[in-house]
């Protein structure tokens, strides 16, 4: 299963160059607006898709739209979830950015990203 985010412009969804259907994959609709809406869900096992997203974790996803773009893959011994939002570690690239590097910005992302893990462990 793979769920991936989705942009509209001007009425036209793409994926943001994520893959869309390949072989032995459908796309489904879970029947859930905004959801539907802000995510495309592959999966080779419909029933199981059907399964893993209870309402809370389809809350979940729709309630982190605006944080950041999620994408979440998992097969039969795994589960990879990616947010993608600003990097945590963005290494200076010159003087100004070195000038401009801040540790107690850094520590606040470092913290997000485990809050967010503790999410993800306490919803799934």
């Amino acid at each position: 299963m793979r769920i991936v985010p989705t942009k509209h412009f001007f009425n036209i969804e793409t994926t943001g160059g994520y893959l869309t259907t390949m072989s032995d994959v459908k796309k489904i609709n879970i029947d859930d607006v905004q959801y539907d809406k802000h995510y495309n869900t592959y999966c080779t096992d419909e029933q199981s898709a059907v399964r893993f997203l209870t309402p809370t974790v389809i809350e979940w996803f729709n309630n982190n739209i605006s944080d950041c773009k999620l994408s979440l893959y998992s097969n039969e011994s795994r589960i990879y979830i990616a947010a993608y939002n600003k990097r945590l570690f963005a290494p200076p690239k010159d003087n100004d950015s070195l000038r401009s590097w801040s540790i107690e910005k850094t520590a606040k992302n470092i913290k997000y990203a485990l809050a967010f893990g503790d999410k993800i462990t306490e919803i799934m």
